[in-house]
């Protein structure tokens, strides 16, 4: 017991070291995306991320920035962290971006970044064996908004490489909506499918969504 704890106590030493949020300094891949948006600086965080974004094409090191600035797998300081971690209220201040800045490519990558972490709480991180039926389906809710926040993202801008990855790499998880190939193909779609099958599990069991929002 004495060793397990010696050992204990030598991790947390290490961790410590190496951890810049321990020592009251943080130093953010590109930019505190949160603390920005608190003070409405928007055209701040739009020239910051553009600007890291086209560096991202001609610079493996400026491609790697960009990419653990919005990556969280594996990855638990990036920059839209503490954004996501503040639930309703980081997604009040991403929809006030957007409101403030419709064409920023940014503001909806945000987005995308914000449905994605939801979805895989929703997932979970363990087998997909122990994931339930209730949770499958606020997983693929996330999802579908994440898709839609990710095709607003590339529609403001075409090279924005980083929404065509998210959405790339949870296809392989959680499918692709139903309607994102006739969408991509020319045609009408209306609606969000997968949100409207949450309402109607939720009528049918409430209580089993209640308890996935409290284990939240």
């Amino acid at each position: 017991m004495e060793q397990d704890d010696r050992l204990l106590n030598a991790m947390f030493e290490m961790c410590n070291h190496k951890n810049p949020l321990n020592d009251g300094h943080r130093e953010w891949h590109i930019a505190d995306i949160s603390g920005l948006l608190r003070e409405e600086r928007y055209d701040e965080l739009d020239e910051r991320y553009n600007q890291a974004l086209t560096e991202s094409f001609t610079s493996r090191e400026a491609e790697k920035r960009y990419f653990f600035a919005w990556n969280q797998m594996d990855n638990p300081f990036y920059d839209m962290d503490t954004l996501v971690e503040a639930g309703p209220q980081g997604l009040a201040l991403i929809k006030n971006w957007q409101r403030a800045r419709p064409r920023s490519t940014h503001a909806w990558l945000a987005e995308a970044q914000y449905w994605n972490h939801r979805a895989w709480l929703y997932r979970s991180y363990g087998w997909a064996r122990e994931t339930t039926r209730a949770m499958w389906i606020c997983a693929a809710a996330c999802n579908e908004r994440m898709v839609i926040a990710a095709l607003n993202a590339i529609d403001c801008e075409p090279r924005q490489w980083m929404a065509a990855a998210l959405t790339s790499t949870n296809s392989k998880v959680f499918g692709q909506p139903d309607w994102l190939v006739e969408f991509l193909v020319g045609a009408d779609v209306a609606g969000q499918p997968l949100m409207e099958d949450l309402a109607e599990y939720h009528r049918h069991s409430p209580q089993e969504l209640s308890r996935i929002h409290i284990a939240e």
